[in-house]
């Protein structure tokens, strides 16, 4: 009988011990937990694409196409492209920025430079943590590879006539501009823009006015997402 209430009273102690364990390890358990979703929240907070991490990688994306530059081979990033650019003393920069969207984790970035009064030099690209998208023409021109297959341009046939031939004589006389000189002035472009929306306006027997009107709107029109 002894023998049988010392084995009850072992048996008795194991359980005690173990239930003290237990409830011992409850809070270490519990303090474990926290801090794992503690460590689980910092490492989503470091994933979170930012509009700085926005801005980078564009700045960073190395260019694939030719620009037809000297200066600016394929391979350069956009960032050092936009600094070799910026040296040319025709042209006003402004310099970079990132804008958020609706959308969280979603950013327009671009960069502002003028080079002639009526010349726009303003890409943008809509940028998340897994996409890059080419928003105008300037931007399609750097990366055409995030842009839209271009749209046919919105005009009646004497609208589309005239945009394609002003956009043809400028890019005609600027090219001229680029090949006699790397550091074009900002009279030379401006000259070349006067020159091709002159012979436009001329040909089709309409002001300068109504050419640089229609340029714009149907050049907007086929970059449009």
């Amino acid at each position: 009988m002894k023998k049988l209430f010392k084995i009850l009273g072992i048996a008795l102690a194991i359980i005690l011990l173990i239930g003290i364990i237990g409830s011992a390890g409850e809070p270490s358990e519990n303090k474990t937990q926290e801090k794992a979703e503690e460590v689980s929240q910092e490492i989503e907070e470091k994933e979170e694409f930012t509009k700085e991490d926005a801005l980078k990688k564009i700045q960073e994306y190395k260019i694939t196409v030719d620009l037809k530059s000297p200066d600016i081979p394929k391979g350069t990033t956009i960032l050092e492209a936009y600094e070799i650019k910026g040296r040319v003393p025709a042209v006003e920069n402004f310099g970079w920025f990132a804008e958020d969207t609706d959308e969280k984790g979603k950013y327009i970035v671009g960069y502002r430079q003028t080079v002639s009064e009526n010349l726009p030099q303003e890409p943008r690209w809509e940028v998340t943590k897994d996409t890059i998208k080419a928003l105008n023409g300037k931007a399609i021109t750097i990366t055409p590879e995030f842009g839209p297959q271009l749209k046919e341009v919105q005009g009646n046939e004497l609208e589309k006539q005239v945009y394609e031939t002003v956009s043809g004589l400028f890019k005609k006389y600027t090219d001229e501009v680029f090949s006699k000189n790397n550091e074009p002035t900002s009279e030379q472009l401006d000259e070349a823009e006067k020159r091709a929306v002159e012979e436009t306006a001329a040909k089709y027997k309409i002001t300068e006015e109504e050419v640089k009107e229609i340029f714009s709107r149907l050049d907007k029109s086929r970059y449009s997402q």
